[in-house]
């Protein structure tokens, strides 16, 4: 079956979500550091920074395989997992939003606006997903 148009807007807006997440992940831990996280990784042996590339690459790889397995795939279960991580990232997005409006947002102010900007492709991806033409690529029962 020929991939429906939704899935291709899927693809594209999670790809720039995904992409976002990943360069602000890195701006955020390793070129522009908080005094916070500096002085950890200062007095460690080299252990944060491993641990903090690890925190990275695998919501990163976990990403990677939910777009496989929703676009390539149409895995039902998949679509269903995005949804409720979706929903996770939007608390995380309210609560920076928060943090902006009263000035104790802990990170960067063009972090954050990254991170929604991140946010809003994630919401348009999963709405691509519940258009009228992805139900045949998901299998799933048409109701009428």
């Amino acid at each position: 079956m020929q991939r429906p148009a939704s899935i291709r807007r899927f693809e594209r807006f999670y790809w720039a979500h995904m992409l976002l997440g990943l360069v602000n992940s890195v701006v955020a831990l390793w070129i522009f550091p908080s005094a916070a996280l500096s002085g950890i990784m200062a007095g460690s042996d080299g252990m944060v920074g491993r641990l903090s590339g690890a925190a990275v690459a695998l919501p990163f790889i976990t990403q990677i395989l939910l777009w496989y397995l929703i676009a390539r795939r149409g895995n039902l279960l998949a679509k269903y997992v995005l949804a409720g991580l979706t929903g996770l990232n939007l608390l995380g997005a309210a609560y920076g939003m928060v943090g902006l409006i009263t000035g104790k947002a802990g990170v960067m102010p063009i972090a954050l606006v990254a991170s929604l900007a991140s946010s809003a492709c994630l919401v348009v991806a999963l709405a691509a997903l519940y258009r009228p033409d992805t139900p045949g690529w998901f299998r799933e029962a048409e109701t009428a």
